[in-house]
C-alpha cells in the first residue's frame, strides 16, 4: 500500500474517501462500515467527516489517506515525505499513526527528511546513494 506526499482525495467524503479500498476488495455491509468508523477514530478526523475533502487542511488529508490506508490492513505500508509541510501539531498526529502502524506483522516504509521519524524507536535507517541502498 502506498501513500503519497500529497495524497489525492476523492470529491465525495471523508468516509467515502476511506471506503473505497474495502468496496473494491468486496468488503460488505456492516463490516465495511465498522471498519470506516475505526478507521475515521484512528486517524482522529471524526470532527472533518462532514467538510468536503478540498478544504481539508494538509494534516487532515494526510491523517485521512493513512486512514484509507490502514483500513486495508496493509502487510508493508510505503509511505513518501508524510511530514512535508505540516505543522508541528499535524507532524506529531502523522508521526504518532505512522508509530501505532508499524507492529509486529507488518511494516511502514517512509520515505523522508523528517529527523524525528528517522529517530522513532525500531526504526532502521537506509541511505539511498544512487538508486542503491548504500551500507
Amino acid at each position: 500500500m502506498y501513500v503519497h506526499q500529497h495524497p489525492y482525495l476523492f470529491h465525495t467524503s471523508i468516509a467515502d474517501n476511506i471506503r473505497y479500498g474495502l468496496k473494491l476488495r468486496r468488503v460488505e455491509g456492516a463490516k465495511r462500515e465498522a471498519r470506516v468508523e475505526a478507521a475515521i477514530a484512528w486517524a482522529g478526523v471524526g470532527h472533518v467527516q462532514s467538510v468536503p475533502p478540498a478544504r481539508l487542511s494538509g494534516g487532515e488529508k494526510q491523517r485521512v489517506a493513512l486512514a484509507r490506508a490502514q483500513v486495508l490492513d496493509p502487510r508493508v505500508l510505503l509511505v513518501d515525505e508524510p511530514t512535508a509541510n505540516l505543522d508541528a501539531q499535524a507532524r506529531g498526529q502523522v508521526i504518532e499513526l505512522l508509530r501505532r502502524t508499524a507492529t509486529g506483522d507488518n511494516c511502514v516504509v517512509v520515505a523522508c527528511h523528517d529527523k524525528e521519524l528517522l529517530e522513532l524507536p525500531g526504526a532502521r535507517r537506509w541511505h539511498l546513494e544512487g538508486g542503491r541502498i548504500a551500507t
